[in-house]
């Protein structure tokens, strides 16, 4: 008979508990992405918008994001001139890139927790990269590299 209610009771409350922490700890736990520094651009002029992170994972992306995050005139400087250069030789096929504005990336993570808190895109089924930067500001522009995979994003508004 005692046997018959820790069979009946006791195992299914303890798979029940089990379960629920595995779920949360899926939920919660932050995923580091790893990247590495292609380049640092410094430049004289503020030519950047407040936008500090693009994402791109082709050549046609990453230009059309470049002309959007950056203001007029951003062409005629020497750095911006050879980043044109650099974007049009990545390899696009193994990686993609990642270009932060005035501040350098520490890490990129990405949760179910982290989406739903930081991102406001919650139709678009990628999984959006959640960066974490210096606090202070630099003028320059970082471009970094992480692994080609069509799971991840740039987070939203």
């Amino acid at each position: 008979m005692r046997k018959d209610i820790v069979i009946k009771i006791i195992v299914p409350i303890c798979a029940t508990i089990l379960i629920s922490a595995c779920a949360v700890f899926y939920y919660f736990q932050e995923r580091h992405i790893e990247f590495q520094l292609i380049q640092q651009f410094k430049t004289s002029a503020n030519y950047y918008s407040r936008s500090f992170y693009t994402y791109a994972d082709n050549q046609d992306a990453f230009l059309n994001q470049l002309s959007n995050s950056l203001t007029d005139g951003w062409e005629s400087d020497s750095d911006s001139l050879s980043l044109i250069r650099l974007v049009q030789e990545l390899d696009y096929v193994h990686y993609c890139y990642i270009i932060t504005y005035n501040k350098k990336l520490l890490k990129l993570s990405y949760s179910p927790y982290l989406r739903s808190n930081y991102d406001d895109l919650y139709y678009d089924g990628r999984m959006p990269l959640i960066p974490t930067y210096q606090s202070y500001e630099l003028d320059s522009l970082f471009l970094y590299s992480i692994p080609k995979n069509s799971h991840y994003r740039a987070p939203g508004p």
